[in-house]
C-alpha cells in the first residue's frame, strides 16, 4: 500500500538514540544554569521561567523531588535548574522543559559545539519523495524550535527545505490516538494515506488507533520491541525501505530524468528482494556481535580487555577482501596478456587474447573509450579501498587515543595510531548534489587524521556519541 504523506518520529528513528540522550540531553543538563544566569532579563525567558512556576507547583503535588520557584534571581535560577536538571534525568516530556532545552540547543549549534546526526540512508529518500510530491512532516516531544535546529544543523546540512511541517506535544501526546487524528486534520490528508515511522510500540498502537500506516523502525541502540509489537507491525532498518514496488514505481514514472520514456514494471519474485534484505540486514546487526567483535580483536592483535571496538563496517571488510583477490588477479591477467601477446603467434595464444583482439579491431579507435572506463573504474575502487576504515578502536583507560585499521598496500592491513585532537570531519557545500557529494567521499574521504584522509559511515559506529567523540563535534565522552 502507497502513502501519500510521511509522517517521522526522530530520535530513534531517523537520529540516533545516543546523540539525543549522550549529546544534546547532557548540554541541557550541564549548560541549564549558565543559560538561565545569561538570559535571565530577556522577556522571553521571563515568560519561559512563569511557565516553570506554575509547571513546578503542578509537579509538587505529585512529586516531593521538585522544587516550587523562588522569587530572587539567583533562587529562581537555582530552583529552576535543580527541576530541568531532575525532569532530564528523569526524561519527562513536558512542553515547558523542552523549550528551555530547545533554546540552549539552539545557541549550541550557533556555537558549532554540536551538529544534528541523520543516518545515511535518511536525506536521501527524503530528497526523493519530496522531488515526487510527497510531503514530510516530523513529530517529535522536542520542541518545533529543537526540531528545525536539528534539521538546519544536521551532519548532512540544512535538511529543513524538504520538510513541510513540525508537530511537538502541543499537538497531544504521542501514545494518544487524538494527536495523530489533529494531525491528519491539521495537514489536511486522510489518515490511511499516512505512514507514521518511530520506534517505540506505544506510539505506533496509537497512530493505528487513529487509522495511520504504521512501520516500527529498529535501529543499533533501540530498546528491544515485544514479541506483540513484531508480529503485529512491519519493522524495517532503513528508511529506504518504505518504498514498496508500486511506491518506487510511481516515483519513477514521476522522475524527471525518465521523462515519458517507459520502463519495465514487471513484478520480480519477491524472493529476490527478501534475499537481498536479509543479506543487508544481517550484515549490520552482526556488526557488534560478541563473536564477531572478538574474531575482530584477535585479527588485528587488540587486547580485548585494553581496546574497545567503536566502529566496524562489515561492508568495508567484505569489499576489503574481494579487492585483495581481484587486483592481484587483473594483474596477473594483464601480465600474462602481454607476455602472451609479445611472445606467442596469434594462432598460438590463449583463447581469451584472441577474443580481446578480434573485439579491439572491430571497436578500431572506440577500443580507448572501454579500455579508459576500465582504468578509472579500477582507479577508483582502489582510491575508497584505501580510503575506506575498516574498523576503528579507543582505549578504555584513555579515551582520547584511537587505533583505525585501514588497507595498506591493497592484499594487507596496518594500524593507525592517533589521539582525537588530530581527527575531524569535514562536510562538503549544502548546495551539492548527492551524487556529487558521493562522488567526492569517494575521492576524498570525509574525515581526516594527522594528514591522512579516510572514509567512514556513520551508522557503523557503536552508537553516535563515539563518533561525535572522536571527531570533537562534543567534549562528552562516551562510556567504555
Amino acid at each position: 500500500m502507497t502513502f501519500k504523506a510521511l509522517l517521522l518520529d526522530i530520535e530513534g528513528t531517523i537520529t540516533s538514540i545516543s546523540f539525543v540522550k549522550d549529546v544534546l540531553f547532557p548540554y541541557a543538563y550541564n549548560n541549564a544554569e549558565k543559560y538561565l544566569d545569561e538570559h535571565y532579563d530577556e522577556p522571553a525567558i521571563q515568560i519561559l521561567l512563569e511557565d516553570f512556576r506554575r509547571l513546578a507547583e503542578q509537579e509538587a503535588e505529585t512529586d516531593s523531588n521538585v522544587v516550587r520557584i523562588r522569587e530572587p534571581r539567583q533562587n529562581c535560577i537555582e530552583d529552576v535548574t535543580k527541576n530541568v536538571q531532575y525532569w532530564i534525568k528523569k526524561d519527562k516530556k513536558l512542553t515547558t522543559l523542552k523549550a528551555l532545552q530547545g533554546l540552549i540547543w539552539e545557541e549550541a549549534y550557533s556555537r558549532g559545539d554540536v551538529k544534528g546526526h541523520l543516518y545515511d540512508d535518511v536525506v536521501e529518500i527524503l530528497r526523493q519523495l519530496h522531488t515526487n510530491g510527497v510531503p514530510i512532516f516530523i513529530y517529535s516531544s522536542g520542541s518545533v524550535h529543537a526540531q528545525k535546529l536539528l534539521f538546519a544543523n544536521s551532519t548532512k546540512g540544512d535538511v529543513t527545505p524538504l520538510l513541510s511541517g513540525y508537530f511537538d506535544t502541543n499537538v497531544g501526546k504521542k501514545v494518544d490516538k487524538v494527536s495523530y487524528a489533529r494531525i491528519s486534520e491539521t495537514i489536511g490528508c486522510a489518515p490511511g494515506d499516512i505512514l507514521f515511522l518511530t520506534d517505540v510500540e506505544q506510539e505506533a498502537n496509537a497512530a493505528t488507533d487513529a487509522g495511520l500506516q504504521t512501520k516500527l523502525v529498529i535501529r543499533p541502540g533501540n530498546a528491544p520491541l515485544s514479541d506483540e509489537a513484531l508480529s503485529k507491525f512491519e519493522t524495517i532498518h532503513s528508511i529506504d525501505q518504505i518504498l514498496d514496488y508500486d511506491m518506487l514505481i510511481r516515483l519513477l514514472k514521476c522522475s524527471p530524468l525518465l521523462g515519458r520514456r517507459s520502463i519495465c514494471t514487471s513484478r520480480p519474485s519477491p524472493n529476490i528482494f527478501n534475499k537481498i534484505k536479509s543479506f543487508l540486514q544481517g550484515a549490520e546487526k552482526e556488526a557488534f556481535d560478541e563473536e564477531c567483535v572478538k574474531k575482530a580483536h584477535k585479527w588485528d592483535g587488540m587486547d580485548f580487555n585494553e581496546w574497545t571496538i567503536i566502529y566496524r563496517d562489515p561492508g568495508a571488510s567484505k569489499t576489503f577482501a574481494m579487492t585483495a583477490i581481484f587486483f592481484p588477479c587483473f594483474l596477473a591477467g594483464c601480465a600474462l596478456f602481454a607476455y602472451d601477446v609479445a611472445n606467442n603467434k596469434p594462432d598460438d595464444r590463449f583463447e581469451f587474447v584472441r577474443r580481446l583482439e578480434n573485439d579491439a579491431e572491430e571497436l578500431g579507435a572506440l577500443v580507448w573509450a572501454p579500455a579508459i572506463s576500465l582504468i578509472a573504474v579500477i582507479a577508483l575502487l582502489l582510491r575508497v579501498h584505501k580510503l575506506r576504515l575498516l574498523r576503528i578502536y579507543q582505549k578504555r583507560n584513555d579515551p582520547e587515543q584511537f587505533v583505525a585499521i585501514k588497507s595498506k598496500f591493497v592484499v594487507g592491513q596496518a594500524k593507525h595510531n592517533f589521539h582525537r585532537d588530530l581527527a575531524t570531519g569535514f562536510y562538503f557545500a549544502d548546495d551539492q548534489s548527492d551524487i556529487l557529494r558521493v562522488g567526492l567521499n569517494f575521492v576524498f574521504g570525509n574525515i581526516q587524521v594527522d594528514k591522512n584522509r579516510f572514509m567512514i559511515m556513520d551508522d557503523f559506529f557503536l552508537a553516535n556519541n563515539y563518533r561525535t567523540y572522536m571527531l570533537n563535534e562534543t567534549n562528552v565522552p562516551p562510556r567504555l
